[in-house]
């Protein structure tokens, strides 16, 4: 099976989320074509189910970092 650079978000796994300032902290969201993966099948326009679930793992593990950060900054 081939794969290619997702069309909808041009390979970067996110596109811009509707509705909100370009300046807002959180102004992008997980592509709906490729679910984060940046690469879709030739084929079927679906992306890998390997790297669907390593993305998503890794923002599992950023979310909880960021958790950890925030609660050791609200200790100090």
């Amino acid at each position: 099976m081939t794969y290619q650079k997702c069309p909808i978000c041009d390979g970067s796994g996110y596109v811009p989320e509707p509705y909100t300032a370009t300046t807002a902290f959180n102004s992008n969201v997980k592509c709906p074509a490729c679910k984060g993966a940046r690469i879709i099948s030739s084929m079927t326009g679906l992306p890998p189910e390997r790297v669907v679930k390593e993305v998503e793992e890794r923002e599992k593990e950023r979310r909880e970092l960021d958790k950890k950060q925030l609660i050791e900054a609200f200790k100090e």
